[in-house]
């Protein structure tokens, strides 16, 4: 079967904003707040952390029902890589950039990445 050149590209051009588009619905836009953290709270592989002044820029773009957390509920809980970056920002007093991306079954702002700066 012949196919015209100009369907081809227009069908990759349409998988290309297909592509791009999709990780956006499915994780959502994510977030960046600064501040030092104040409170840590763990148990059973679930770690949650709140930073001073909160998050405002993921309380805006997500609207979880506990604005105030921002964490990981996943029954696979959180990398210990993430878990170690929050214990040494936190008894180093040094200021994270806390990275979120929707909101997790409790209601938190869903933790996806952290960084000390």
């Amino acid at each position: 079967m012949y196919m015209n050149i100009r369907v081809i590209k227009k069908v990759v051009s349409y998988l290309s904003i297909a592509a791009a588009i999709l990780p956006l619905q499915v994780f959502g836009a994510t977030t960046n707040d600064v501040g030092l953290i104040t409170e840590v709270y763990s148990a059973n592989g679930v770690m949650a952390i709140r930073i001073e002044n909160g998050f405002p820029n993921a309380t805006l773009e997500h609207g979880c029902l506990t604005p105030v957390w921002a964490g990981n509920t996943d029954a696979l809980g959180m990398s210990s890589e993430m878990k170690a970056t929050i214990l040494t920002a936190r008894s180093l007093d040094q200021q994270v950039r806390v990275v979120t991306s929707g909101c997790t079954p409790a209601g938190w702002n869903r933790l996806v990445a952290i960084y000390i700066i």
